[in-house]
């Protein structure tokens, strides 16, 4: 591989972390440079240090996760869908759409959450 086709794959898969970063920024468009900043750095040092993290989990459980490893792919893949069309469908039916402003503060947990999910 060359140093272009390293980039480029590099770009298009931290295009979830841009979307997630602009939602933020719509969800909250008043937001201070401070939360910006906080924004950037969680998701640069998430995306530079997941993949480490899991060459090294990778290289020490390989022959174990190897023998399981579609099964386990499916398995998440389809709780993660499933959950996310449970939640859409109990929130249309718990709240109005005016009262849900009021929840759209970003705070420090939900930027570790989306710091994880997107890296």
């Amino acid at each position: 591989m060359e140093v272009w086709d390293i980039l480029l794959i590099g770009v298009a898969l931290s295009m979830d972390a841009v979307a997630v970063g602009m939602t933020d920024g719509m969800a909250e468009p008043r937001m201070g440079a401070a939360k910006s900043l906080a924004i950037a750095l969680s998701f640069a040092f998430f995306q530079f240090a997941m993949p480490i993290a899991g060459y090294y989990c990778g290289y020490a459980f390989s022959e174990t996760v190897g023998k399981i490893a579609p099964w386990l792919s499916f398995a998440l893949l389809s709780f993660i869908g499933g959950k996310m069309i449970f939640d859409s469908v109990m929130e249309g039916k718990k709240r109005p759409l005016a009262r849900l402003s009021a929840r759209r503060k970003l705070t420090a947990g939900k930027l570790l959450v989306q710091s994880v999910a997107t890296s």
